[in-house]
Parts: C-alpha cells; structure tokens; sequence
C-alpha cells in the first residue's frame, strides 16, 4: 500500500529545482508514512517478564541499566 501510495500520487516532477523537489518528496513520503504506519506511542515501554531470569542474568542487565544511565567519561 506505502508504494502503491508513493508511485502513485508522489511528486516526482523533474522540472524544479533539486532542494524543492528533495522537499516536497520527502513532505509527502513523511505524509504516506504516517497514514499508512501510524506512530508509536512515546513512553514507557511495556514491562517484560523477567522473574524467571537466573541471578546472573539479572547481575548482567542491572550492570548494562547502571552503565547507560552514567555520565560519559
């Protein structure tokens, strides 16, 4: 449907100048996308199961959450 959409409707006039024409395609794929893939909603993403992991794997992610949660060096 996204290329069907795109093919058919975008516009792709090679007459313009090249920065107009770059910014009326990318407008109407940004436009084509949105319709026919939605957005993701923003925040927090759904809480995974994670009783079952053994204490290693546990060690391992807090690990991994401390370090991206720290500054940089």
């Amino acid at each position: 449907m996204f290329k069907e959409m795109i093919l058919r409707e975008g516009p792709w006039e090679e007459r313009e100048d090249a920065d107009d024409m770059w910014l009326k395609m990318a407008t109407y794929v940004r436009k084509v996308a949105l319709e026919v893939l939605g957005v993701s909603k923003e925040g927090k993403q759904e809480v995974k199961d994670t009783w079952w992991w053994n204490d290693e794997v546990q060690r391992a992610i807090k690990e991994k959450k401390k370090m991206f949660q720290a500054p940089p060096p």
